[in-house]
């Protein structure tokens, strides 16, 4: 889904659009204030990045599965790891209610507890680093 996500993403950034539901988690998001705010720094960032970009990992039909060959070519570029590390940024700059409707996870039964949490903030650290390091890429880290 991140993968996918991220794809959508720097599509929508490519051709001026907002967040639309360009896909599930957007639609969910896209009514929280922060995380248009978040939209926007997030297309600031990658707009300069996109004639850096390969276009053709971005095509569904060149790439219709996501293996491990796949993730390794995408983000083998060092500018698609500055578009992930800024997208990773934008989701989970939501509460963790939006999260857990927007990535259909049941986390916990009514309030969000500190275990909860810190849930979060591992899958955020899986998706922010270790994913990569899975494919044997470095993850971007802002300065």
């Amino acid at each position: 889904m991140l993968v996918r996500g991220l794809r959508k993403a720097i599509t929508r950034t490519a051709k001026g659009g907002d967040c639309g539901p360009c896909c599930g988690l957007f639609a969910v998001l896209r009514d929280e204030e922060w995380t248009a705010w978040k939209w926007q720094r997030f297309q600031h960032k990658v707009r300069p990045l996109l004639g850096f970009i390969d276009t053709e990992c971005l095509a569904t039909e060149a790439h219709p599965s996501f293996n491990k060959q796949y993730i390794r070519h995408f983000y083998d570029s060092p500018y698609v790891r500055v578009a992930h590390f800024y997208f990773i940024d934008l989701i989970f700059s939501a509460s963790p209610d939006l999260l857990a409707t927007a990535l259909k996870i049941q986390c916990c039964e009514g309030a969000h507890s500190e275990t909860c949490e810190r849930l979060w903030e591992r899958l955020r650290d899986y998706a922010d680093g270790w994913m990569l390091k899975e494919v044997g890429l470095d993850p971007f880290r802002e300065i």
